[in-house]
């Protein structure tokens, strides 16, 4: 038994097995989603702002509000904004300073600062005097109402000093353009420092009028006799409203909500140099807006933070509106057309229209839609009446067509239905002249004499037959559908066209069911389509040899309808021209009027009934018609 000295090697500590492992973290180390989760995000830089007012103030929260949105969409970097509001005019006291600057130091020992925005003026104590010990060499950007006018000995190296931008000269000079009898400028302010820097600016802008104005300087009231004085003004006065944060009595305010009240107390118009005042009393001005201001401080902050020095004279842009009110130019009667150029109005009571914009186009359209469908039935009323009188008249026209097609065919049998009505009376003449005869002679005969009057009877019955097929024919009466046998109207038309086709020579065969339901017809019209149907038989076979001018007429019941065929012996009709024999002034007849069996056509579709016309195998023609069966309920 040997022993090995040689160690079993273990998987992956070869070459090949490095190689695979070095291919294997390259690949890892590689993939998107792990270099991304590698990658570290950039820091976001972080600036802290601290306004002088209390937090929700409206021109903070738009100027705040304008910073962040300007920041996410135009910083290169990211920023976490800080906000803190120091609430100092209604906190001046010393104490209160103190126990601010130990809470930012508290809240921002651990966290670094790299920009400081303080905007207002009365916390602005607090960085004088604390800077350094709350932000030691942090770039300060101090906005407030007299920025450019502070003292140098007061500012440090990281401290730029900005003016939020008033343009209260150009406000004065808009209430003199639009109130030219203005003689008299109050001017309304508290006694916090920021109050009283914007009073001192609204004095500075007033030093270049003089005479021009008698200006009232109401910094110096409580807010109960500011009211009283504002409510019994003189005439040709006006108001410049600047900011009440605190009266002279020491109590603190909104300014914007003070505003309100003032402006519904005084008997003259007021005007005021921001935006947020703008819908809440003034009547409006040149107006700083807080949303480009909070825009114009971002974007210092963004150039500050890219290591880009500002320069504190050219970054002073006046960002005012010429913005007004036009409740308030209706209160005070101030015509829109004195208003300077470029002028925005606000808050326009809308019209009747523009309050219910949509409910009226409704209406509107409601009414439009109404009186186009109610002429579209006007019009549609009158082609109505049109058509309806177009149809009477031609309705009219086709009866009297038909009664002028009836007295044509009669016309036709003029001839044999006088040959049909002589003979009877002949018969009659001669019976009677015999009874005269057996009258006067002495052997008088009764029972020869009764025949002879029976013979007169029988033969004015007959006479009788003929002129009641005729008028019943010939009648004017109106349509009236009424149940009828098929076979008597059959036997009316044969009794009237016996003599004709005696005198033509044609045999007339007849195989009528004997069983035949009723049918709804007019009967004077059924009779005019038989006799038409067997008078165009009868033409068919006169060309014919004496033995066949032959016509056969059959009638039964087929499928619930009545059916009734004229077949005729003649020599048919071109194949080509059949599917035009129902239509009007369409014949083959030399000197026919084509109108005959265009009426047979109407008159049995007028009474539901379907006819039809086709070429019979051994020659000559056969017409069919039917009818639905069953009598009216």
């Amino acid at each position: 038994m040997t022993t090995s000295n040689q160690t079993e090697k273990l998987p992956g500590t070869g070459l090949l097995g490095k190689l695979m492992l070095a291919v294997l973290l390259t690949w890892v180390l590689c993939k998107p989603g792990v270099l991304a989760s590698t990658a570290k995000k950039p820091v976001p830089k972080q600036i802290l702002v601290i306004f002088a007012f209390k937090q929700a103030l409206p021109w903070a929260y738009r100027v705040e509000e304008s910073m962040r949105a300007t920041f996410a969409s135009e910083s290169p970097f990211p920023i976490e904004l800080n906000v803190e509001h120091a609430d100092r005019p209604r906190h001046p006291d010393d104490t209160y300073l103190r126990k601010a600057i130990d809470f930012y130091r508290y809240k921002y020992a651990n966290q670094k600062i790299d920009l400081v925005f303080e905007m207002g003026g009365d916390s602005r104590d607090l960085l004088f005097a604390n800077e350094e010990k709350l932000f030691g060499n942090i770039p300060v950007v101090l906005i407030t109402n007299d920025g450019q006018h502070l003292p140098s000995e007061i500012m440090k190296p990281n401290m730029t000093p900005l003016s939020w931008g008033f343009d209260i000269k150009r406000t004065i000079k808009i209430i003199q353009d639009v109130r030219p009898q203005t003689k008299n400028l109050f001017m309304i302010s508290g006694i916090s420092q920021i109050d009283q820097s914007l009073n001192s600016l609204a004095l500075e802008a007033l030093k270049e009028y003089g005479a021009k104005l008698n200006v009232e300087n109401l910094n110096g009231l409580a807010v109960v006799n500011l009211l009283e004085k504002a409510a019994n003004l003189p005439e040709d006065s006006a108001i410049l409203y600047l900011s009440l944060f605190r009266d002279a009595s020491g109590q603190y305010f909104v300014p914007r909500e003070i505003l309100r009240t003032i402006s519904e107390k005084a008997n003259a118009p007021t005007f005021g140099i921001g935006d947020t005042y703008l819908g809440h009393g003034i009547v409006g001005g040149c107006l700083l807006s807080a949303g480009k201001q909070g825009k114009k401080f971002a974007d210092i902050a963004i150039n500050l933070l890219k290591g880009e020095p500002i320069n504190a004279a050219e970054s002073i842009e006046k960002d005012n509106l010429l913005m007004f009110d036009w409740r308030q130019l209706k209160r005070w009667g101030i015509p829109e057309q004195r208003l300077p150029k470029g002028s925005i109005v606000t808050h326009r009571e809308k019209s009747f229209f523009g309050q219910h914009k949509w409910i009226v186009i409704g209406i509107i359209l409601f009414v439009a839609l109404q009186s186009g469908l109610i002429g579209l039935l006007i019009r549609q009323n009158r082609k109505q009446r049109v058509l309806s009188a177009n149809l009477m008249a031609a309705e009219s026209r086709y009866r009297h067509l038909l009664r002028v097609e009836r007295v044509s065919r009669l016309g036709e049998l003029s001839a044999s239905l006088a040959h049909e009505l002589n003979q009877p009376l002949a018969a009659i003449r001669s019976s009677s002249q015999a009874a005269l005869r057996f009258l006067q002679s002495d052997a008088l005969n009764s029972e020869r004499l009764r025949e002879i009057l029976q013979n007169v009877v029988e033969d004015s019955k007959r006479a009788a037959e003929v002129v009641r097929g005729m008028r019943a024919i010939l009648k004017r009466d109106p349509e009236e559908k009424a149940p009828v046998a098929v076979n008597d109207v059959l036997n009316d038309v044969l009794t009237i066209f016996q003599g004709e086709a005696a005198a033509r020579g044609v045999r007339i065969e007849t195989h009528s069911s004997p069983t035949l339901p009723l049918v709804m017809a007019d009967k004077s019209q059924l009779q005019q389509v038989m006799l038409n149907l067997i008078m165009n038989a009868a033409d068919a076979v006169s060309q014919n040899t004496p033995e066949n001018r032959k016509i056969f007429i059959s009638t039964r019941e087929k499928g619930g309808k009545v059916q009734v065929v004229v077949r005729d012996t003649g020599i048919g009709i071109d194949p080509t021209r059949i599917d035009k024999v129902f239509e009007p002034l369409f014949t083959t007849k030399t000197g026919g009027m084509g109108m005959g069996l265009a009426l047979c056509w109407n008159i049995i579709r007028e009474h539901d009934g379907r006819i039809r016309i086709e070429n019979n195998s051994g020659g000559g023609v056969s017409v069919t018609f039917e009818m639905p069966a069953g009598q009216d309920d």
